[in-house]
Formats: structure tokens, C-alpha cells, sequence
């Protein structure tokens, strides 16, 4: 997997769905913001943390496992796509 079909799978997998985002590990969240899809920290205490989201960037893609850099494995990343975790955005009112 490169970063390019990951970044792809993510958008496969949120395009036709609102206001969710896909857990890509236990602290991290992949969602639609501001029109783009982003990366934002996921907190147990706060939830997911929009004012902290940003753009995926490849640097943190690790080409020779196919994995983002904190994943053990490419099968540690393919997990939590091919099993994937919808949680809902909140936003406050």
C-alpha cells in the first residue's frame, strides 16, 4: 500500500457518509474538514479534535512497511479499513 491508496481508501470509505470519521488508530481520526480530508486527534476524555486537525502528509507514510509511522505493520494499518469505525462529529453549538 502507498500513501497515495491510502489516502484513497480514506476518502472511499467517508464520501458518501456526513458528519462521521473513520478511526485509523486509537488516537487519530480521518475525516472531511473545511472541504478536505484531514487527520485530527482522538482523545477518550474530549473526543475528536477538530481545531487540531491537518492535512495527511506523506512524511509520516512509511514506504517500506506501507504503514503510517506508529503502526507496526502495513497489516496494523489495513485493519482499521477493512474493519472500519465510524464515530460522529460533534460540534458544539
Amino acid at each position: 500500500m502507498t500513501f497515495e491508496q491510502i489516502i484513497q481508501r480514506y476518502t472511499d470509505l467517508l464520501q458518501d457518509k456526513q458528519g462521521v470519521a473513520l478511526e485509523i488508530d486509537d488516537s487519530t481520526v480521518a475525516l472531511f474538514h473545511q472541504g478536505k480530508l484531514m487527520a485530527a486527534p482522538l482523545s477518550v476524555t474530549s473526543g475528536i479534535q477538530l481545531g487540531k486537525a491537518y492535512v495527511f502528509d506523506p512524511e509520516f507514510w512509511d514506504e517500506d512497511c506501507g504503514c503510517w509511522e506508529g503502526h507496526q505493520s502495513a497489516s496494523e494499518t489495513m485493519q482499521w479499513v477493512n474493519t472500519p469505525n465510524f464515530i460522529p462529529v460533534l460540534t458544539r453549538s
